[in-house]
Parts: C-alpha cells; structure tokens; sequence
C-alpha cells in the first residue's frame, strides 16, 4: 500500500544528510520511479545515493553536486535532472543553511547575504527552473480528485512562522521561503502545479549540532518534549507530495511538536 502512494520522478536538494537524506529514503520507500539528488558534499550525496541503490535496487538514482546560491549551478543541474528524468513530478528543495548566530549589530552583511542567497534566492531559481518543466508536462490523474503536471514541496523551518533572539539572517531567509511558497501556488494551482512548504521545529540533524545535555534543555520548551527525527519531517514532506494532499496549495506545514502553538 505504501509503495502505491507517490509514482514517477522525484528531485531532492541538500540530499546527502538530515531531512533532505531522510526524504530520500522516503520518496523510494513510498514508490517514486526515479530518484535526482543533489548536494554541495559530493562524497557523502554519492554514499546516501548508494545506500538508497542498494536497498531499493529497481529505483533510478542519480547523484548531482549542485551550489544551490549560484544561479548558473542550479540552472545547470535542473537542466541535467530534465534531461537525465524526462518527467520530474516531484520536486523537493531542502538545501540550506543556519546563517550567523549572533546578534544582528555583530552579523557582517555577507553573512546576511549569504544565507538569503542559499535559503531563499537559490530555492526560488530552483523553483522556477522546475516550474518552467512542470508548465510543459501533461497533466496527469493523481487521483479520483485531481490531475497534476507536478508537486514542489519546500523546506522552511517554524522560523518561517515565528521569530527568535539572534538569528535574524536565518528568520528573514525562511519568512521569505513561506512567501515564495504562497505566491507561487497562488499562480500555478489552475495549472496543476501543487506548491506547499513545510516548517521544521527543532530536529535532529547536523544544522543542530549540540550535545545531549543541550538538547535535553531544547526538548523541554516544546510541548511534546522531545526534539524530532529527520523522518518525521520527511512523512510530512510524502504526504504533502502524495494524493493524499490533492486539495492542499500553499500551505505552511508546522512540523514542530507543537511549539508554534504555546
């Protein structure tokens, strides 16, 4: 039954670790044909890539290193998964960064610029880069509902949402996530293109690279009180990809145990 959930291709950026790794597995577990990931860290994309080859050996998996705040690179690698694909009717952009962690009369504006380029610019190109394919697809039954001709799902945080101390780079980078979201599933949803975002809390990857003690401290001002795993952002991300979020466009999915709420 799982497997029947998603069918045909899927692209994943920032796909070598954390959620964008954890998506991966997922799109494969719940069906997808075709897999193209790309990250800046080529050695550890080719290692996820081959992990996913083994333990679902009838997936195409292709492995891309792209700098997602280079416009060049993204319009590159888009063209490359096009051609490499055909039909892309997944598209997930998850790359991104923290940005500084200071207070903004300490932040550089490099620092600044730096974290929109990657956040939000390098996500919008890939964007548009994916709806001017998805534009020249047909469309297709997803279900008994609806037809498609494709699926962006991105990755904002909860920081897209709300605000915190010392971080205003990140803040202003997923805010702006959110707003890319919104518009464009404002303007493509009569076209068949589904646009939503989701908006992690606190997870558990490699962009939260604290000790057990700190974390234990971080789980208990959520209200589940517990800090999340990768793959439950990822069920979040299938499920807004899958039918079963056919009447779903421009949503800010909050992923955060509950934080957002208190």
């Amino acid at each position: 039954m799982a497997a029947s959930l998603l069918r045909g291709n899927a692209y994943v950026s920032g796909a070598a670790s954390g959620i964008g790794r954890a998506t991966a597995f997922a799109l494969a577990r719940h069906g997808a044909n075709g897999l193209a990931l790309s990250d800046l860290n080529g050695q550890t994309l080719e290692n996820t890539g081959q992990e996913i080859q083994k333990e679902h050996p009838n997936v195409k998996v292709v492995c891309y290193i792209l700098d997602v705040s280079n416009e060049e690179s993204v319009v590159h690698v888009m063209s490359r998964v096009f051609k490499d694909f055909g039909r892309l009717t997944y598209a997930i952009n998850n790359a991104g960064i923290q940005g500084g962690i200071k207070p903004t009369v300490l932040v550089e504006a490099n620092i600044f610029q730096k974290a929109l380029d990657v956040n939000l610019v390098g996500l919008w190109i890939s964007q548009r880069e994916q709806l001017k394919h998805m534009l020249t697809q047909e469309l297709v039954d997803e279900g008994d509902h609806s037809k498609i001709r494709g699926v962006i799902v991105n990755t904002a945080s909860m920081a897209g949402l709300i605000a915190g101390e010392n971080v205003t780079p990140y803040i202003a980078s997923k805010h702006g996530v959110v707003g890319a979201t919104k518009g464009d599933a404002a303007t493509y949803a009569k076209d068949g293109i589904r646009i939503n975002c989701v908006c992690p809390g606190f997870i558990k990857t490699p962009m939260m690279p604290y000790d057990d003690a700190t974390l234990s401290t971080i789980a208990q001002m959520v209200p589940m009180k517990r800090i999340a795993a990768p793959e439950e952002v990822a069920s979040a991300i299938i499920f807004l990809a899958s039918p079963l979020s056919s009447y779903l466009s421009g949503v800010a999915l909050p992923i955060d145990g509950g934080f957002t709420t208190v």
